[in-house]
């Protein structure tokens, strides 16, 4: 019992931790998640669609395959293929098609 008690004892630092000080990021309710939804819904409300919810978005594969580049990202560094990763991800993300 006594173990279980210490374990659930939370020192006052952590409660101060920011995102980048997490020991694996966490996606969900990130503010990376939250700009990501923010954009696509204003991106949709620019195109006049007006009945697309954040969990339709969150499920989509862009936004799915975005996510898993910036999991990437924050938990392994930033490496080569990490960042091309990340840039086409996020291309697709916002529409953005290439340069001729």
């Amino acid at each position: 019992m006594a173990m279980y008690i210490f374990f659930q004892k939370t020192e006052m630092w952590e409660s101060e931790k920011t995102e980048e000080d997490m020991e694996e990021y966490i996606w969900e309710n990130s503010c990376s998640q939250k700009n990501a939804l923010d954009t696509l819904l204003r991106i949709k409300a620019s195109e006049n669609v007006s009945n697309v919810t954040e969990e339709e978005l969150l499920a989509s594969e862009v936004v799915k395959n975005y996510r898993n580049s910036v999991i990437a990202l924050k938990n392994e560094g930033e490496t080569e293929n990490n960042m091309a990763q990340y840039k086409e991800c996020v291309k697709k993300l916002l529409n953005i098609q290439a340069l001729p």
